[in-house]
């Protein structure tokens, strides 16, 4: 039986690849090993965004053997293929900065009540997204398009 094909590009895959790249040198992550994957289905697990379509993307992150693995949802593609190249960098952006917020994370979580756990999770979401709001911030102009990528990465 053949495979299905699957719903994601190459020319959004090799984007996804050189936006990682890029980014991994801005926020000082490069010692990490970051793995990414690409799920043909939804995040079912997680709230809808604002436009009705599930998680963008997720991260998974060891900071004792420095390893990260970003899943990609099929969401990103769909703004890739509408443009919204700075959509899919900020929510990219967003989940490489939790490689650094984790380890606080981790700790909070260590000693915290049950009852605190779902609280930790907020202030760490709100707390990453000011970070990346930092960041982009101070990133060149036109930092997320494709172009801008190909010749930093190449």
């Amino acid at each position: 039986m053949p495979k299905d094909k699957s719903i994601y590009t190459q020319d959004f895959k090799n984007y996804i690849d050189d936006l990682i790249a890029y980014l991994r040198t801005i926020l000082l992550v490069g010692e990490y090993v970051i793995k990414t994957e690409f799920s043909e289905t939804p995040d079912e697990d997680d709230a809808s965004c604002e436009d009705g379509l599930t998680t963008y993307a997720t991260i998974i992150s060891d900071d004792v053997y420095l390893s990260a693995y970003i899943t990609i949802h099929p969401a990103m593609q769909l703004a890739f293929d509408a443009g919204n190249f700075n959509k899919v960098a900020c929510y990219t952006l967003h989940e490489l900065c939790h490689i650094i917020t984790q380890p606080l994370v981790k700790w909070a979580r260590n000693d915290a009540a049950p009852s605190q756990l779902v609280e930790i999770k907020d202030v760490n979401e709100r707390q990453t997204q000011r970070i990346a709001n930092a960041i982009e911030q101070a990133m060149p102009t036109n930092w997320w398009k494709p172009e801008f990528l190909r010749k930093k990465i190449k």
